[in-house]
Order: C-alpha cells, then sequence, then structure tokens
C-alpha cells in the first residue's frame, strides 16, 4: 500500500497516513500528524489515524476503526505480528540446525557404539582361539568325530581306542594338577580384561544431553509458534512440554465434558513476581485455573494442580468443587490424583493473607506467600495410594516447595 501522492497541504511531503473521524476521511502526511500534536496536546491524536505502511503489514489494524467488532476477535487478530513469519522461520531454522547437529552426534555415537563393539567381538574371539589352542580342542574334536564315525559302523574295537584316547586327552591337560593350563588360562584372562578396561566406551552421558537439548529446541519451536501464530488452545508453558499440556488439557475436557475456547496465561513468576501478593493480583476473580510449578529442589520436581472454582482475594474461606474435576498432577512422576468425593468442599483455600496456593485439607499443595516455604500431605483430600497421614516430599523432592518458576493459567469455557 505504498504511495507516491502528495500531501494536499503539504506538497513537498508524501501521503503516509490515513485520518479516520467519523466520515471524515483524509489523507495526510508527517507534517500534518506534527501539526495536529501542536493543536492537540492533551489528547491522543494517534487512536483515529493509520500508518498507510502498517496497514500493510498488518490489514488487522483496520478492524480497530469498526465500532462493532467483537472483543474476542478483536484481541484474536491484534495479537499476530507483521514479523510473524520471519519470525517463524528464523525458529525453524535454529531447530533444524540444532536438529542437524543432533544427527551429527547420533551418527558419531553410531560409529563410536560400532566401532566398540566391533573391538568387544574381536578381543572374545581373540581369546577364544586362545583357550582352544590351550586346551587342543581342535584334536578333541577330531576324536569326536571318529568315534561317531566308528559308532555308525560298529567298530566296537576302535570306539575302545578312542574313548581310551579322549581319557588321554583330559589326563594330559589335568597333569601336575593342570598346573601348566592354568597359568595359560590365567595370561589369557588377563589379557582379555586388560584390553576390555582399554576400549573407550562411547559417552553416553554426551548422548543424553544432546537428547534432552533435542527436546528442548523442539519445545522451543512449538511454543514459538504458539505465540506468533495465536494458538488460543495452548499453553505454550516454559515448564512442561507441549506434549503434556495437551495431555492436561485433554484431560480437564473429558472431566468436564466441554470444549475450551480459549487458554490465557495469567500470571508467571519470572515475569510479574514470585511472591504471594503478585499471584493473587493476577488470579483474583478468575476459575478453570491450571497452576504449574518447577521447583528448585534436587530434581527440579514439576507439579501442578487443576481447579475449577473461582479464587476470590476475601474470600478468606475454602471453595468447594461439586463437579470434582480438580486434580493434582506430577510432571516427575507421571501421576494424576484427583479430589476425593468426601474432601471436594476442601477443593482449594483463598487465603492470602497465609498462602499463596493452598490446595486440600492440610495442604496436598500448601505454598506460601514466599513459594520457598510450605507442605504438602497429598493423599488428605486428593487421591494418592501411598498416604500415610504425614508431610510427603513426593511432589516436590523435598520438605518445602522451594519453587523456582509457576505458572498460571486461565480458561475460557
Amino acid at each position: 500500500m505504498e504511495t507516491s501522492i502528495r500531501c494536499q497541504w503539504h506538497q513537498e511531503f508524501l501521503v503516509q497516513y490515513i485520518f479516520l473521524k467519523q466520515k471524515n476521511i483524509k489523507f495526510g502526511c508527517v507534517e500534518c500528524i506534527s501539526e495536529l500534536q501542536d493543536e492537540n496536546q492533551s489528547v491522543n491524536i494517534f487512536n483515529n489515524i493509520l500508518l498507510l505502511h502498517d496497514i500493510q503489514q498488518r490489514p488487522q489494524k483496520l478492524l480497530s476503526q469498526i465500532s462493532n467488532i467483537d472483543d474476542q476477535n478483536l484481541q484474536f487478530y491484534s495479537r499476530f505480528h507483521k514479523k510473524t513469519v520471519s519470525i517463524i522461520m528464523q525458529a525453524f531454522e535454529n531447530w533444524e540446525n540444532n536438529m542437524r547437529n543432533f544427527q551429527k552426534q547420533i551418527d558419531n555415537i553410531i560409529l563410536q557404539q560400532k566401532g566398540f563393539v566391533e573391538e568387544l567381538i574381536a578381543n572374545y574371539k581373540n581369546t577364544m582361539q586362545q583357550l582352544s589352542h590351550e586346551i587342543k580342542f581342535e584334536e578333541f574334536q577330531n576324536l569326536i568325530k571318529e568315534f561317531g564315525t566308528a559308532n555308525e559302523k560298529l567298530q566296537n574295537d576302535v570306539l575302545e581306542q578312542i574313548s581310551y584316547k579322549i581319557t588321554q586327552h583330559f589326563e594330559i591337560l589335568d597333569r601336575n594338577n593342570a598346573k601348566e593350563l592354568n597359568e595359560s588360562l590365567k595370561r589369557i584372562k588377563q589379557e582379555y580384561i586388560q584390553h576390555q578396561e582399554n576400549i573407550n566406551l562411547p559417552d553416553v552421558q554426551e548422548l543424553q544431553n544432546s537428547f534432552q537439548y533435542a527436546i528442548k529446541s523442539t519445545d522451543d519451536l512449538y511454543s514459538q509458534m504458539g505465540k506468533s501464530l495465536n494458538f488460543v488452545n495452548q499453553m505454550n508453558s516454559s515448564i512442561i512440554p507441549n506434549s503434556y499440556s495437551k495431555y492436561l488439557i485433554g484431560l480437564i475436557k473429558s472431566k468436564l465434558n466441554q470444549d475450551i475456547k480459549q487458554i490465557k496465561n495469567l500470571y508467571l513468576g519470572s515475569r510479574d513476581g514470585l511472591n504471594g501478593q503478585s499471584l493473587w493480583n493476577k488470579i483474583d476473580g478468575k476459575e478453570h485455573l491450571i497452576y504449574i510449578f518447577k521447583s528448585k529442589n534436587p530434581g527440579n520436581y514439576v507439579f501442578g494442580s487443576y481447579i475449577p472454582c473461582r479464587v476470590k482475594q476475601d474470600l478468606n474461606n475454602w471453595q468447594s468443587d461439586e463437579s470434582l474435576s480438580s486434580f493434582i498432577f506430577s510432571y516427575t512422576h507421571n501421576e494424576i490424583y484427583p479430589i476425593k468425593q468426601s474432601e471436594r468442599q476442601h477443593a482449594i483455600l483463598c487465603q492470602p493473607i497465609s498462602y499463596a496456593v493452598w490446595i486440600g485439607m492440610s495442604g496436598n499443595i500448601g505454598i506460601c506467600n514466599d513459594f520457598i516455604n510450605g507442605q504438602s500431605y497429598l493423599g488428605s483430600s486428593y487421591e494418592w495410594d501411598k498416604f500415610e497421614n504425614k508431610r510427603s516430599s513426593h511432589l516436590f523432592g523435598g520438605d518445602t516447595p522451594n519453587v523456582e518458576e509457576c505458572e498460571v493459567y486461565e480458561l475460557l469455557i
């Protein structure tokens, strides 16, 4: 939508803007903008002004000037960015490069593993060859063949001779208490062991690290695509992979027997402040919330919960889940802990003066406002078959949650 039209009021400048005010449509230049700013210093003049170049990149800008556009439609299209394609392509190229490098590492490890196996087999064959030589195995095999031939021909006198030779074969090997043979076997064994110790094992840890990096790179790509292409039914979590996000969403939909229209990220600890007040400022009055936590405890345990009840800062009491759709999850253990029917009145406690998150009686997930202290009595209100009516480190990987990151998502049903 480039134009070389001269401005009607300032001929030395080109038209770059369109002024939309009721039915009075005008085209103007940068000088027109400057004059409008001087005339309306206390008013935001840009509400009804569109940059023609910007419209070319983002046609959805026109929607803001249509009075009867639904707010949800406006919000949806406004999230698209003029650099969406370049951002996605850059993310894909980064991912592709990572995968190519990972493929090279895989090929290299395959070669290393092949060489390792070939060395093992060669050492094994060499050892068995030396063993066969020491016990004169070829002679023994020949005696067995002769015995079989004589047996077929019913040559009893020959059979007796062969039997005698076989007995002699073992007597020779066993003479002097098999001293000579034992020394040879010990030497062969030591050579075998020494050779095994000198063989370099492929670096499995390097493969595991590369594999984890490949998974993270793929999750990053999906996350970037979700942000740039406006995946409204995707969490784009930085804590759990996209596949597990889809699993949770599918589980919630089956429990509610309803579709999810949109998913919104309400709170991110590293962005909004990892404390109880910041959390409650974001989630107050919301319902159908997914909480996801990552602990700093050894193992970086990941856990969370889905609670359909509306949370209220001023309630200072329990919220009941009559739908029985609430559950706690452990990504680390790949386990789901649904709310007990007898404990549905203790789905979640709304008491921000004391706790950031308190789910279930005694705190099946209990997190204090500092996100460090807390407790877990998993099993008291949510099903867990290993519940022993005492604090558990099963969810946190430690006695306290010691949260490093927290995300909260709102599901619009």
